[in-house]
């Protein structure tokens, strides 16, 4: 409703200098004999611009210094399933690859398959609700991966999200090395380099303040690691 009201006011969100560009990915990591799942994963790209352009518009997400969430009810809302819509061809040919499906999966199955996918991606309700239905359609592997993709949707994806890159989190460049040796070991930066876990050293880290890293601190949680290194990357 707040995007709404905010496209009868005229908001012009199409002359904005902020172009929305998605990576194609997910298509990308798709065989060129899997014609029909790739066509799908790129055509489900446009309700993700659609999402992110119509947040922009009401305020659900911020466009400086990077695209950022500021409204987690409109991420449930509007980005969640389309995102999950954007997931679904891969599950999909992963899918095949793991029974061996050779010619491509009969569309009465590929349908089940994808209400099932899109269920638990997007679906608020208790995993153990769909269970059966889960365990019956999908190999062990599959599972694993269905059950990640949907902590991935449901609580790491807008937790990245919502984070400002350089303020709450950032890879260390070399002013930054410059800056915590002087602090540590008295401007011995090839010191502190050597003693510092590579983890620390190529991944993203918790910064305390704008430009500011910690000192020693890193994220717990390896897939928060993993997806705001991933950010921090496209964004410094």
């Amino acid at each position: 409703e707040r995007c709404s009201a905010a496209r009868a006011a005229g908001t012009d969100v199409a002359a904005s200098r902020h172009t929305v560009r998605l990576p194609a990915c997910i298509t990308d990591l798709l065989p060129e004999h899997r014609a029909p799942l790739r066509r799908a994963a790129t055509e489900a790209l446009e309700p993700i611009v659609a999402a992110v352009k119509d947040g922009y518009a009401c305020r659900a997400l911020q466009r400086e210094p990077h695209v950022a969430l500021l409204d987690q009810e409109y991420y449930a809302e509007r980005i969640r399933p389309a995102v999950a819509a954007w997931l679904v061809p891969w599950f999909l040919n992963e899918y095949e690859s793991q029974t061996r499906s050779k010619d491509g999966l009969p569309a009465a199955q590929a349908s089940a398959l994808t209400a099932i996918i899109s269920r638990v991606l997007t679906s608020s309700e208790d995993i153990t609700a769909m269970a059966d239905d889960v365990h019956a359609h999908f190999p062990p592997y599959m599972v694993q991966l269905l059950l990640l993709g949907r902590d991935w949707m449901s609580t790491l994806l807008p937790h990245t999200l919502s984070k400002i890159n350089r303020v709450g989190y950032g890879l260390l460049q070399p002013h930054d090395f410059a800056t915590l040796s002087a602090k540590a070991t008295g401007g011995d930066e090839e010191e502190l380099i050597k003693s510092m876990p590579v983890s620390r050293r190529l991944l993203a880290v918790p910064f305390v303040a704008k430009d500011v890293p910690s000192r020693s601190s890193e994220f717990a949680h390896p897939d928060v690691v993993i997806g705001l290194s991933i950010l921090a990357s496209r964004y410094e």
